[in-house]
């Protein structure tokens, strides 16, 4: 069965009392406790409190590798699916040099104990980046952030086409925080004819690259997962109405309609919970009840306020769908799963 996710009001310690959680994602700012499966993010939430809880359709094992904590679905020997993730001090005002550092070292590792539990498809990634927009030219916090995961995932094997569904969003702190799902059953990436594949931009945006595709789609049986990337105001691979969050609002919600399009292009799919994040406090109440009008009022969000990777983007949507794997969905193949085999 497919991966559950759901976006919840109980206290963190109330969620991970059931058995099946795979992760439980804190938006409430809270120190870690000690359950490998609570992910703290530093990203607060405005329409809270509010939990993200993924279940899993098996058995849970978790525990701590160094830096990495992970919790798997499934057999220990064998799962179908690892949730990890790794926390690492990022200070505000740290030396590009030091960022770029850190983002590799967090990645490396997070692939590293993916590897070990055999789950060498990546389905989504989330990104939590400390000051993402300090710094100019090359040497801005995101940009750096950029090189390191790059280079992790480079050295790990992976080529541009295996680069799966991501987001990568500011939060408050000192922490850089990072988490992923992996899976040892295939997956297919996807890419939004409008937009200018992320991992082919020009070297205006850095030395290198941002290393994730649009959405990423999981096939279960008959289910079918459609995990979103953060989706903005981008059209090639420019912002569409710079510091303009009234005008960049629809263009980010097509943009997420051209990738479902291409994802499941004769397929119903239904929206099973979406993040918005915001940078502005004063823009999360109208933006909330656009996304709403758009995909559903009876969906569950989160509305959470970040910075976003480019400092001229107000918002930026991501989110989870289902559709029925029985139709209108490209199957998986080999050009789009796990390739190689992993050398890092």
């Amino acid at each position: 069965m497919a991966l559950r996710c759901k976006l919840q009001p109980e206290s963190v310690d109330t969620v991970l009392a059931s058995t099946d959680v795979l992760a439980a994602i804190d938006f409430s700012g809270a120190a870690r406790g000690t359950d490998p499966r609570h992910v703290v993010t530093g990203v607060p939430v405005i329409n809270g409190p509010l939990c993200e809880v993924w279940y899993s359709s098996g058995p849970v094992n978790v525990g701590r590798d160094g830096n990495v904590s992970w919790a798997t679905e499934g057999d220990a020997a064998q799962p179908a699916r690892v949730f990890v993730h790794a926390m690492a001090t990022l200070a505000a005002d740290a030396p590009p040099a030091t960022a770029e550092a850190t983002a590799r070292r967090v990645w490396r590792d997070l692939l590293r104990a993916a590897t070990a539990h055999g789950c060498q498809q990546l389905v989504r990634a989330w990104n939590h980046i400390p000051a993402v927009n300090w710094g100019t030219g090359d040497n801005e916090r995101y940009k750096r952030f950029c090189v390191g995961r790059h280079d992790a995932l480079i050295a790990h094997g992976y080529v541009s086409a295996e680069f799966s569904a991501a987001s990568g969003v500011g939060n408050f702190g000192n922490t850089l925080v990072v988490y992923l799902i992996a899976s040892r059953e295939p997956v297919t990436h996807f890419e939004n004819p409008q937009q200018v594949s992320a991992y082919a931009y020009p070297r205006q945006y850095g030395e290198r690259p941002p290393s994730f595709a649009r959405a990423t789609v999981q096939v279960t049986g008959a289910d079918a997962t459609i995990y979103v990337s953060g989706t903005a105001s981008v059209v090639g691979h420019a912002t569409v109405h710079p510091d303009d969050p009234r005008g960049q609002l629809p263009v980010a919600l097509e943009n997420v309609d051209r990738v479902l399009q291409q994802a499941a292009p004769n397929a119903v799919t239904a929206p099973v919970a979406l993040r918005v994040y915001v940078r502005e406090l004063r823009n999360a109440a109208w933006v909330t009840c656009a996304v709403r009008e758009r995909f559903g009022h009876d969906i569950d969000i989160a509305c959470l306020r970040a910075d976003i990777c480019s400092a001229d983007l107000a918002l930026e949507i991501e989110g989870v769908w289902r559709a029925d794997a029985r139709h209108g969905l490209t199957p998986p193949s080999a050009k789009h799963g796990r390739r190689v085999a992993a050398s890092g």
